[in-house]
């Protein structure tokens, strides 16, 4: 009887909670993703949902802990959410030509995350918590809208590709001189002059600038 009554007595904002989490399943059960999985050459478990229309994650996606590399590219994402953190097996992630505006701070709990991929969006920060990405190799944001280099970059000390084309760069932090890009690509921005920082980079071997 207990459980009766507290079901009939459920609010309408309980209702629509309810509603908004089935919602938020997506097209797709727990089940179903997981057939989704694939195996790559490498030996990395991949889950590929590029351009499926997609305007959220589906929650059930963060529920599969063996994902290694999530492609969720070419959709029409205007916000990812903090549950990404919980893929902690996480090593490369592709979220290219969506609509973002940011990226969630739990990212950097993804310990493992050697390549981010986030070209095509509508950034113009990262949060500060990404320098904690001592594993990141890879950081391709070309397209986006930022106007300063993040103050995280220079801190992810892994990282030695670093692509930041077609943006609105005036200036570097002399911060960059500790950093060990190898590649670094800032082509179609609004420098006037070269950055004085290029040439102290001791790791720098690719530079495009034009």
């Amino acid at each position: 009887m207990g459980l009766i009554f507290s079901y009939i007595w459920r609010t309408d904002e309980e209702e629509q909670d309810a509603e908004e989490e089935e919602e938020e399943d997506g097209p797709w059960s727990l089940q179903e993703l997981q057939q989704k999985c694939r195996q790559t050459p490498e030996g990395l478990m991949e889950l590929n949902l590029q351009n499926c229309g997609l305007t959220s994650v589906p929650s059930s996606v963060f529920r599969l802990e063996e994902v290694q590399i999530l492609n969720i590219s070419w959709n029409k994402l205007t916000h990812l959410s903090a549950g990404i953190g919980a893929l902690r097996q996480l090593q490369v992630l592709h979220v290219e030509h969506n609509q973002l505006s940011s990226l969630p701070a739990e990212l950097a709990d993804c310990a493992n995350l050697a390549e981010l991929h986030a070209g095509w969006n509508s950034l113009s920060c990262l949060p500060a918590r990404y320098r904690r990405m001592t594993n990141l190799k890879v950081l391709s944001l070309y397209s986006n809208d930022f106007k300063s280099l993040p103050d995280s970059v220079p801190l992810m000390t892994s990282l030695e590709y670093a692509d930041f084309e077609h943006n609105s760069l005036k200036g570097l932090p002399m911060s960059l001189s500790k950093s060990k890009v190898k590649v670094l690509k800032l082509g179609m921005n609004q420098f006037q002059h070269v950055p004085l920082v290029l040439v102290s980079m001791p790791s720098l071997e690719i530079l495009d600038i034009c």
